[in-house]
């Protein structure tokens, strides 16, 4: 069966490295692929640093799925222009992730239509499928909960449910038809915030997530990585306020930055690690934080 792990959800061009075995990230992105000019960059280079695509999706009317980011809505790109190039380029003994950033709830059901169709027009072939779906499905700091600005992310438990009856629906066609790609399906779950934010995460923000995967018993073996902003992360106090949460889910946090937010110091990425570390240097748990954040030079 199809095991739906939320996981990290990437945004920038350079990320934080280590340089120990602990290193806090290990997949090189192409970020913004929403053009055909980005896609065929990611793929020249898809044997070397390339491990990744990450893409913006939106719904366009008499096209179906293209990718876009707001306030842009207009590509050279369709979701299924992508499908149709991302798996018949190169090699697939090397897994090629994609990562899916919904920034309308309008666009995730045909998405997630053309993976079925896929899938199903690839059952025959010994193929690595390794899809993230990504949203910020809860407003955070930045967008007012109560004034009406939390309308600006994706609707949370219309997303949840239909990722999950996408998951359902993989798991029943895999258990009925001769599959023999591998299939990998994650979740991103995310807040939408603003990074010059003077306020860090909230207690009231914890809460919002924790109850709404409470009401999932779906979720009940599954790896949930938040995706937080580094910036409003660090001004979080405590910053463990993540701590409880993490260990009820068996969560991780992912911390980044976004496109078109200035690199942040390292000193800020350096702090929050330290929350993570024993007194060794070493992270509590492998998966306890990684990090995709624009770097400051030094």
């Amino acid at each position: 069966l199809i095991k739906v792990i939320a996981m990290m959800a990437t945004r920038t061009t350079k990320s934080a490295l280590s340089s120990s075995s602990n290193s806090p990230i290990s997949s090189r992105w192409a970020h913004s692929v929403n053009s055909r000019a980005r896609l065929e960059e990611a793929l020249v280079n898809r044997t070397t640093t390339v491990e990744a695509i990450e893409c913006d999706v939106v719904l366009l009317d008499g096209l179906g799925p293209i990718l876009a980011h707001p306030p842009c809505w207009d590509s050279d790109l369709t979701v299924q222009d992508l499908l149709d190039r991302v798996y018949h380029t190169g090699s697939y003994n090397k897994p090629m992730e994609l990562k899916l950033d919904f920034k309308e709830l309008a666009a995730v059901q045909p998405t997630l239509d053309k993976l079925v169709a896929l899938l199903m027009t690839h059952k025959d072939n010994d193929y690595n499928f390794n899809w993230t779906l990504n949203a910020d499905i809860l407003p955070g700091p930045g967008f007012d909960r109560d004034d009406g600005t939390g309308t600006t992310v994706v609707p949370a438990t219309e997303f949840l449910e239909t990722c999950l009856a996408f998951v359902s629906n993989l798991n029943e066609k895999i258990s009925c038809t001769r599959i023999a790609s591998t299939v990998s399906v994650s979740l991103s779950l995310g807040y939408k915030c603003k990074y010059d934010h003077p306020e860090g995460y909230l207690p009231r923000d914890v809460q919002a997530m924790t109850e709404l995967l409470q009401r999932y018993s779906s979720f009940d073996d599954v790896h949930i990585v938040l995706a937080l902003n580094a910036r409003v992360l660090a001004k979080t106090i405590p910053i463990g306020l993540f701590d409880d949460f993490l260990q009820t889910f068996s969560a991780s946090i992912l911390a980044w930055t976004g496109t078109g937010e200035p690199p942040i110091p390292q000193s800020i990425v350096d702090d929050i690690q330290k929350h993570f570390q024993d007194d060794t240097g070493h992270l509590l748990r492998d998966d306890a934080i990684e990090f995709d954040c624009n770097i400051l030079a030094s």
